[in-house]
């Protein structure tokens, strides 16, 4: 490494902006979180863990990429194995703690993806999304419990019916939120 390059790194890393670094933590901090919520049990020592963080920093490193949405959908495919290959039971808090760090990877990894490296961002910025990331955890708490409080009342037929209602909730929303989007021709 030439001593001109070696002085534009270190350049480079002297202008990184406080909220670039700040939100790329978010996303390797929530990353890790959700992925050692869904190890299976059993796995002991430090090597699942050491895995989950190396795993985390990619989309930390690359916010605006599809590695994004394939660390979420690992940390999903976790969860169900978890759940049912390993017949751990659904409780509460740790179902509220997945979706609000999956949420906060993903909201994360939209505010690291969209600031520039070197971007200064004010004080509001940063709190509207702490705002809101804590409205989205209460939604999530409450929803938590009502869907938790509903299977536990439930007889093994929702094993079924429940994904499949899920399912169907989410095409509803992503049919909603299409039909917004279509433009339309103005009288």
């Amino acid at each position: 490494m030439t001593a001109e390059a070696l002085v534009e790194a270190v350049e480079s890393v002297r202008r990184l902006g406080r909220a670039a670094i700040l939100a790329r933590a978010l996303v390797a901090v929530s990353g890790f979180v959700a992925l050692a919520l869904v190890l299976p049990p059993g796995l002991s020592g430090p090597l699942p863990y050491v895995v989950s963080a190396l795993l985390a920093l990619v989309p930390a490193v690359v916010p605006g990429t599809w590695l994004v949405m394939a660390l979420e959908l690992l940390v999903m495919f976790g969860w169900l194995l978890r759940t049912t290959a390993f017949e751990v039971p659904v409780s509460w808090l740790p179902l509220v703690a997945l979706a609000w760090v999956a949420y906060l990877h993903h909201a994360g990894s939209a505010l690291a993806a969209a600031l520039p490296l070197d971007a200064v961002v004010t004080g509001s910025v940063l709190r509207r999304f702490l705002v809101r990331a804590l409205a989205m955890l209460a939604a999530v708490a409450v929803t938590g419990a009502v869907a938790v409080g509903i299977a536990g009342r439930l007889a093994e037929a929702p094993t079924v019916v429940v994904p499949v209602v899920g399912v169907l909730l989410a095409l509803g929303l992503v049919g909603v939120l299409v039909y917004d989007r279509i433009p339309r021709r103005r009288r």
